[in-house]
Parts: C-alpha cells; structure tokens; sequence
C-alpha cells in the first residue's frame, strides 16, 4: 500500500493518453526535432551569465527542448519577479534542477509554449516600460523568429497546440511518479515542478484547482520542516515563498483561508537574504504577515469555519482603538471587553449584513490597527502620502527590513508595500461595511490613496492583488482607467492571462455601476470632492489593445441593490466549479 496520499499523486490530472496514431504528431516531431541550438542570447545588464547560457543550452533531450527552456529562461523568468537580476532564482535555481529533472524540463516546456501561444494568439508586444521588460521583449522577438524560420509549412498554432498538450502530459506523469517515490518526493526538483505548473495555469486561463495543489505542497513542506527550521536551505527558503505568497494572495480573493501557516508563514515573514520578498514581489515581509490573516477574517465574517479557533496574532491593542473605527459600551455575557465591542459603522446605513461574531470584531480590530500603524520607512513615509486629517497614526511598528534591496529599487518597495497595505485597509473595511456603496466617502477615501501609491509604481509585477482590490470598489472613470491600463500592461509584458481574466472581472463589475463624476462626491455629501484630481488623468483610449479581448461580458450584471460585500462574489460564480482565481 502506498504511504502516500493518493490525492497527492494524482495533484494535477494526467491528460488522457491517445492510442490512436494521429496525423500532426509528424509535424509535432518535426519541431521537435528542427535545428534549434543557434539560440540567439540577448545581451544585457539584466541578460543571464555566460553560464547560465550555455547551462539552458544544454538541458533538454532534443533541440525544440533546449529552445523552450532558452525561452522559459530569458523571456519569462525576467518577468516573475519583482526585480530582475543576475541571481535571479527563477534562472539560477530552476535550471540548476531541471538538469536532472525530466518532469521539471517538461513543465517549463509547457510553460513556454503556453506564454508564446498567448502572445501570438492577441498579437501584443511587450510595453517595455522597464530595463527586464525590454530585455525579455527583445529576447522574445530573437527567438520566436528563429523558430518561425524553421516551421516553415507547418500550421503553428494547432501543431503548438498539440505539442503544448504533450509537453504537459509529460510533466504531469514524470511528476506523478516522482511523487509515488519517498525519496523524490522530498526532492526540490518535485517543489520547482510545481511552481512552474501552478505559474502555467496563470499564464492558461488564471482559474485553477490551486487549493488542491497548495494542499499538496503543504504536505511536502510539512514532511521537509518536520525537523525544524535551523538547517532551511536559501533554496527551500524560496520555494516557500513563492508558494506562501501565492497561497495567500489567491485565498484573500477566493473565500478560503491559508493552507500555508506556522512555520512556512513564518519564513516567508523574514527577510534575511537577497530573495526575501522584497526582491521577489516588491511587498515588505512583515506586512505580507499581516495581509496573510485576511483570508481568515473574511471567514469569520460569515460565520464559517476556519482551521484554528483563535488566531495567534490577536492581542489587545497597544493604543486605544481610534474614535472613528470603535465604538463603547457596557460589556455583556457573552461578548469581549470594551475594546472589542461590536462595531458601530458611521454613517453606514442600513448595516443588517454587518459581521455579528465577536471573535471577528476582536480580530478585526487588532489587524485594522496593525495595518493603519504599519509603516516601512516612517520618515520618507510620512513624506510620500497624502493622509486625512481624521486617518489613525500611531508609532511605526515595523522592523526594519533586513532584505538586501538595491538603492534604484527602494522606492518601488516603498510604494509597492503601501499600495498593498491601503489595499488590505479597504478590504477590511469592506468586512466591517458589507452593505456600504462603493461610492461612499469612506471608501474612496481609501480608494484615493492606494491609487496615489500605484501611479508611482514603476515595477508592477506582482500589483495585480491591489489592483483587483482596489478596482472592485473604483467608481470614477479616471480611476477605472487606470485599473485598466495597468493590467494591460501586466499582461502585455508577461503574456500570462491571469492579468486579463481579472479584468474582465472588473469590467463586469464596472459594468453594473455608471462611473461617477470626476468633479462631484459620488455619494452626494460634498466630503470626498474632487478625490484624485491632482494625480490622475483619464486615458481617452489605450492604443495598444489587446488583441482579440473585449472586456465587457455579455452577461447582465446583478443589480446594485443585490450586491453585498466583495464585489467580486457574484462574478466570480461563472467559473466557480473550474477552480480559484489566480489574482497574484
């Protein structure tokens, strides 16, 4: 009998094996076989060592393989962290594995094949707004041409199509295998298999089975850490990471809460080598820790079960609970102490959904007021951000990060961290306000300063959380604009899919409330006035479409009146039964 679960051997279903013989797997082994090993290597600041060249040269069974892992090398992996470098681990640690990893090479076949068929099918070029994105559009361009010259009679997008689908056949039997051995299944090479397979279904549709495959992982991780954490390789320490980040970011949108917790939450949390996640995604560690118990709290709101009674993060708060987010009252049987009464919201209206556990508003109240008090850089903070004058502030609360950022990026992380922190404020106050317009003062009010931090974003790699977050509630055309434009952009450069499926979530959400005026309050107190005047400014059209994207859904949006909550809940129903959201 196996000693391994069955659900995790069969993590990923193996595409069901053709028999028949079929008349394109000819054309599939000719570009297979097509004399491919002239890669042309971009040369760059942010291009790969010599050795990493020859090393992506050199690992694959067959010229078409070698490719495909060239452009899985150069192309993407440039594109999937924050800032691109020498050391970056998506080139150095993966390919490093992949020279013994036949599920490891199929995978990052299939991921390459999958990104090409993106870009070709919507015919966009990369925005080149940064030095990685230019060099990955450049590389882009060199490679897909050589490859175009040797396919000559042969019809691209269905041969690709077929030879994608093999390619990942493969990699899902390599790995099922390697799963089903004790020996392999603690390997990292089965971990970066992973990782590029959950990257993949990213780049293929953005909807997957991703709470089953984190399960998965977390199972792997537990069986790797059950010895404790004083010997963690920097490799593992990455691989739990990207992992605990990707976890995170897809429960907070997708009503789940974390699978990845303790130990692996508590790694991701430290920055202390070159990869920590400010290099990785451009969001500080210690406010990752705190984002992380918003898939939690979300739960709690409505009543449903979560997989720990009581978060270890709850405390009594270290200052008394701002007048504008507290409300006291004698205490009742049954309910916590004054600080933690049942909140009141202001000016709210009709607040019938309004979380009604105690446990929520305890928790509730200890995170808003870490986030409200988190600060990166108290000073130069203090300095970049506009904040109202009623806005909660109490002394900074974060370490120092220990992350090594280079000097050129510091202001990125700065403004990467906070439009992710006014992200995580706005989505707890949706917790506490499920029933509040979205035009509210309140709102917006949030909604203005997370748009303030995006627009000074350069590197928005990993943006697409606050974008979606702050999207949902958006309700002037300017605002919207540029949630718009800032997802084209991410796709453009990356050419993973995910970016456009979530705007097409937005746009359906748009689509059932008109935007507001840009001069007037959009909920008629006069309070939030002329809100993002002096930094924003309405793009009239977005030159560089995206081919065959429309945006709009043909569908009729829910009523106003209906929607409660998360914007998001009702659209999202469409392809529930499909898998998760990848909103990362």
């Amino acid at each position: 009998m196996p000693i391994w679960p069955a659900s995790i051997q069969t993590l990923i279903p193996v595409a069901k094996a053709r028999d028949d013989p079929d008349p394109e797997e000819a054309a599939v082994e000719r570009v297979e076989q097509s004399g491919q090993d002239r890669t042309p290597w971009v040369v760059g600041n942010h291009a790969p060592s010599l050795s990493q060249q020859l090393l992506a040269r050199s690992i694959g069974r067959t010229p078409r393989l070698r490719f495909l892992i060239s452009y899985y090398a150069e192309v993407i992996a440039p594109m999937i962290v924050a800032f691109d470098g020498p050391t970056n681990p998506f080139r150095t640690y993966v390919l490093r594995l992949a020279q013994e990893s036949a599920s490891l090479q199929e995978a990052i076949a299939t991921l390459s094949l999958c990104n090409m068929r993106q870009r070709r099918e919507r015919g966009t070029r990369s925005t080149e707004r940064t030095l990685p994105a230019r060099m990955s559009s450049l590389a882009h361009q060199a490679l897909t041409e050589a490859s175009l010259n040797t396919q000559a009679g042969i019809d691209v997008p269905k041969v690709s199509a077929r030879e994608e689908h093999l390619h990942r056949s493969m990699a899902v039997k390599a790995l099922n295998g390697e799963l089903a051995d004790p020996r392999q299944r603690l390997s990292d090479s089965v971990l970066a298999t992973l990782l590029v397979l959950c990257l993949f279904h990213g780049c293929d549709t953005g909807v997957a089975q991703f709470k089953t495959q984190f399960a998965g992982v977390t199972k792997l991780l537990a069986i790797r850490l059950c010895n404790g954490t004083a010997h963690v390789t920097e490799e593992l320490k990455w691989f739990i990471r990207m992992f605990t980040w990707l976890d995170t970011m897809t429960a907070t949108t997708n009503d789940r809460d974390i699978q990845l917790r303790g130990a692996c939450l508590d790694i991701t949390a430290i920055s202390d080598g070159e990869w920590g996640l400010e290099n990785l995604a451009g969001c500080n560690a210690s406010l990752f820790k705190l984002i992380a118990q918003l898939g939690r709290l979300n739960l709690l709101s409505r009543n449903q079960d979560t997989q720990t009674s009581v978060s270890p993060e709850v405390h009594a708060p270290s200052t008394t609970v701002p007048p504008h987010i507290a409300y006291s009252s004698t205490s009742t049987p049954g309910m916590p102490s004054e600080s933690f009464t049942r909140f009141i919201p202001s000016q709210a209206g009709d607040s019938s959904s309004a979380p009604t556990s105690p446990l929520f508003w305890a928790e509730w109240h200890c995170l808003r007021q870490k986030l409200e008090s988190w600060r990166f850089d108290s000073g130069r903070r203090e300095s970049s951000s506009p904040h109202h004058a009623t806005t909660y502030i109490s002394p900074p609360s974060s370490p120092p990060s220990q992350s090594r950022v280079a000097p050129q990026h510091l202001d990125d992380v700065i403004h990467i961290s906070e439009s992710f922190r006014h992200a995580a404020i706005l989505y707890s106050e949706r917790l506490a306000h499920p029933d509040l317009p979205s035009g509210h003062p309140r709102i917006q009010q949030i909604v203005q300063w997370t748009m303030t931090h995006i627009l000074a974003v350069q590197c928005d790699a990993y943006l697409l959380w606050p974008l979606f977050i702050t999207g949902s509630e958006c309700v002037r055309s300017s605002h919207r604009a540029i949630i718009r434009e800032r997802c084209l952009y991410l796709s453009k450069d990356s050419g993973f899919i995910n970016n456009l499926t979530c705007l097409e979530l937005l746009e359906k959400i748009w689509a059932g409330s008109p935007p507001a005026s840009e001069t007037g309050d959009p909920y008629n107190s006069g309070a939030a006035a002329g809100l993002g005047n002096q930094h924003l400014k309405a793009n009239a059209s977005l030159a560089d479409d995206m081919g065959g994207w429309s945006g709009l859904s043909t569908e009729a949006p829910l009523p106003p009146s209906r929607r409660q909550g998360f914007r998001w809940h009702e659209v999202m129903q469409v392809k529930r039964e499909e898998g998760e959201y990848m909103i990362v």
